[in-house]
């Protein structure tokens, strides 16, 4: 086999075919679309160039098929670029152009007299097809600022020099499509077609991995700043929480206070009873000291409860526990508040058991948020209560908070501001207050619901709190 440009065109077809599996194997599944689109491309440029390869081998009609081949190619390269640009041409056209020149080719091809201007017409084709290409790799390399897409560029403009000088040699009556195995021109255009399949192939493969290592490092980005948001958030909830308990101190005081004046009077019962001349009533003693060690342990239930408010810990797995019970154990804590304000709290609760899976502190620190928002808004105005209900529907149980507030506008019914931050100053009352973000927030991450509405006649506002109940039955 001697070195002449049919030779050359096999090797460069044998190229376009076998250099695109790499992109095929190493690009992982599912692939994008530009990778298909690329070796599809790969796959029609390379039969064209074997079909040119056989040019004295192959009847007429499939041999000059071969330059639709290339054709087709090539806008299928563009194509795969064009996808990456957000441009992409629409599938019609992919389709329509390649046949067109198809058919011209074989109308010219039928008639006597047309090698000149068939030659002329089919290297023209070629030329600006190259061209666009090569145009579509360098406004995607100066998008992307990739030297890899640089390096496409190059891969196609070598080729459209040779194809040039093709045309030319084409234009004064030489180098006709016939004769592929002599000329320079030819020649030219077999040896640019290998540069080509190894400078657009290897570009593009360096091309998805730069993409891949840039998306890797995107997903890196995006999980540290989504650590450092969630860490400043509990950061915040810890501060909220401990600006809540010190506005909370005096109910927090007499919730501790009572079980220690209660613990108190037993203490001093039992010593006067000891003192007495007599016999000791031990049952009377046993009955003191169970009063006692009874009232020690809503000592160290309230204590622990503050000590676990207070800390700075993420969201514990959620655990079956009885919304009742927090519900009952948020009103002690804020009563205080209410009392300052002048409002009035109504607790409406159901006797039996309410269980959802949820981490207590958690939906206490919601209750208390939003309680406290009921109370500031309902501040002064006629009738100022917050009422506290709970409604069970099918498998959900929903709390509401209503308070005799002013109405939401419509921006905040529909959730909570974007750029909002817990740091930010207080909003006006009708807006998303801080403590409403802050449970809002809470119930996203337990996976639950929160919801606004307007209470009709101007009554007030009501609040919503949804979660799934643990046991629906």
């Amino acid at each position: 086999m001697t070195l002449d440009p049919q030779t050359m065109y096999l090797v460069a077809g044998c190229l376009f075919v076998l250099l695109p599996l790499n992109t095929w194997v190493i690009t992982a599944a599912p692939r994008p679309a530009g990778v298909t689109l690329w070796s599809l491309g790969a796959l029609a440029g390379g039969a064209g160039l074997l079909l040119m390869s056989l040019r004295s081998q192959v009847p007429d009609p499939a041999s000059y098929a071969a330059y639709s081949f290339l054709l087709l190619g090539i806008l299928l390269f563009m194509q795969s670029l064009r996808i990456d640009l957000h441009r992409p041409w629409p599938a019609w056209l992919l389709a329509l152009v390649p046949a067109l020149h198809l058919l011209a080719v074989q109308i010219m091809l039928s008639l006597d007299g047309t090698d000149r201007w068939l030659a002329v017409t089919v290297r023209a084709f070629s030329l600006v097809s190259l061209l666009a290409m090569a145009w579509t790799a360098a406004v995607l390399a100066r998008q992307e600022r990739s030297y890899n897409a640089i390096l496409i560029c190059l891969g196609f403009v070598v080729p459209a020099l040779a194809v040039t000088s093709n045309l030319i040699a084409s234009w004064q009556g030489q180098s006709m499509l016939d004769d592929l195995r002599s000329g320079l021109p030819n020649l030219l255009v077999g040896l640019t077609g290998m540069v080509c399949a190894l400078l657009t192939n290897l570009g593009y493969l360096g091309l998805m991995i730069e993409r891949s290592h840039r998306q890797r490092l995107t997903l890196q980005a995006n999980r540290l700043r989504q650590e450092r948001r969630h860490a400043l958030q509990r950061e915040l909830a810890r501060l909220e929480r401990a600006r809540t308990v010190g506005l909370m101190a005096h109910s927090l005081a007499h919730a501790l206070l009572q079980p220690l004046a209660a613990l108190r009077v037993h203490a001093e019962t039992g010593a006067r009873l000891c003192a007495t001349e007599g016999p000791v009533d031990k049952a009377l003693l046993q009955r003191l000291v169970q009063a006692a060690s009874l009232q020690l342990g809503r000592v160290d239930e309230k204590v622990g409860l503050i000590r676990r408010f207070l800390q700075a810990a993420p969201l514990r797995p959620a655990t079956p526990v009885d919304l009742c019970h927090c519900l009952r154990d948020v009103q002690p804590l804020v009563s205080q508040e209410a009392i300052n304000h002048g409002v009035r709290l109504d607790w409406q609760l159901p006797a039996l058991a309410v269980p959802v899976r949820v981490d207590a502190l958690s939906v206490m620190q919601v209750l208390l948020q939003v309680v406290r928002h009921g109370v500031q808004v309902s501040a002064g105005r006629p009738g100022c209560e917050v009422r506290m209900v709970l409604v069970r529907s099918g498998q959900n149980v929903t709390v509401q908070v209503l308070d005799n507030g002013p109405p939401f506008p419509e921006e905040a019914l529909k959730g909570p501001p974007l750029r909002a931050s817990l740091a930010s100053a207080p909003m006006p009352a009708p807006s998303w207050s801080p403590a409403l973000l802050m449970a809002w927030r809470l119930m996203h991450e337990m996976g639950a619901h929160m919801v606004l509405h307007n209470r009709p006649a101007g009554q007030g506002v009501c609040v919503e709190l949804r979660w799934p109940l643990a046991d629906p039955a």
